[in-house]
């Protein structure tokens, strides 16, 4: 897949729009997604570099804010495996720069907390574990203080502090200690 410019071909297709095309951005997920559990001597980290030489993080932060306008068992499932791809980008931005620098985008950054405000909590709780990986970097904090992450979580925080999900406010308060 890797040699015959398959991760290209992926990236392609998730940048599908999709109120036309949600069953090939289901196809492409579900391919990025298996990618990153291939039983290979290739690591994460290499994979990660390669879906970033191909473009990814762009299409697939733009498309998990246009999953989230729908409901239902598939876009659920949608949401889901995007911000798994996403949590395994952020823990390995923690120790690869490259992957640290092109997840740290601004544009990427606001999308990830944009998706926050809006996620149910089941997601949210994943979500924060990817956030929390980036800002426990040190070279992401003015990137996150520039989307207003601060203020984002403490908004969710104050909105999930009613309810029974304690997960969610323990990883807000830990993103937002760092």
């Amino acid at each position: 897949m890797c040699s015959c410019r398959g991760l290209k071909v992926l990236v392609d297709l998730l940048d599908e729009d999709y109120t036309e095309q949600a069953e090939l951005i289901v196809h492409a997920l579900n391919g990025i997604g298996n990618v990153f559990e291939l039983q290979s001597p290739t690591t994460k980290n290499d994979f990660c570099r390669m879906f970033i030489r191909e473009g990814l993080l762009d299409p697939l932060s733009a498309a998990l804010l246009n999953v989230m306008s729908n409901r239902g068992p598939v876009a659920t499932d949608m949401k889901l495996k995007i911000i798994q791809i996403l949590l395994v980008f952020s823990q390995v931005s923690q120790s690869d720069i490259h992957v640290r620098n092109a997840l740290g985008t601004r544009k990427v950054i606001r999308r990830l907390l944009r998706s926050c405000e809006l996620l149910e909590p089941e997601c949210l709780v994943l979500m924060l574990k990817a956030v929390k990986h980036l800002s426990m970097n040190a070279n992401l904090l003015d990137v996150l203080q520039n989307a207003n992450a601060i203020e984002i979580l403490i908004r969710i925080l104050d909105e999930q502090s009613s309810g029974p999900h304690s997960t969610v406010g323990l990883q807000v308060f830990i993103s937002v200690s760092y």
